[in-house]
C-alpha cells in the first residue's frame, strides 16, 4: 500500500544511527510513529525520511548478526502492532534455522 518514498531509493550510509542501534541491541523494534521516537536522535529519523511506522527485526546467527529485516509505511502511523512483530521475528527465526540446518547438511 503506497508508494516506496523516493528518498530511500538510494545506497545506504556507512553509519547508520538506527541500524547502529539494532545492532547493539540485537532485538525488535517497533515505532509506531518513526518520525516523532525519542529513542532515536532527529538524525536516525533523518537517515530514514518518509517512514511512519517502522518494524525492524534483527538476523542474528551463531557467528553475530548478520543482516536485519526492515519493514516501514511511508504514508501511515500505527500500522504495525504487537502480532507483526512477534510475525516477522519467527520469519526471522525460521530463516537463520532452516539456513543453518542447510549448511550443517552441506558439511560447512
Amino acid at each position: 500500500e503506497g508508494a516506496f518514498p523516493q528518498a530511500l531509493k538510494r545506497n545506504r550510509l556507512k553509519v547508520d544511527s538506527l541500524v547502529q542501534w539494532l545492532s547493539q541491541k540485537k532485538e525488535c523494534l517497533l515505532s509506531q510513529d518513526w518520525t516523532e521516537d525519542d529513542r532515536f536522535p532527529p538524525k536516525a529519523r533523518e537517515d530514514w525520511p518518509g517512514i511512519h511506522s517502522l518494524l525492524a527485526v534483527p538476523l542474528v546467527g551463531s557467528t553475530g548478526l548478520l543482516g536485519f529485516i526492515l519493514i516501514g509505511h511511508g504514508e501511515k502511523t500505527n500500522v504495525f502492532a504487537s502480532g507483526h512483530r512477534q510475525m516477522v521475528a519467527g520469519i526471522s527465526n525460521l530463516a537463520m534455522t532452516v539456513g543453518f540446518a542447510h549448511l550443517a547438511r552441506s558439511g560447512r
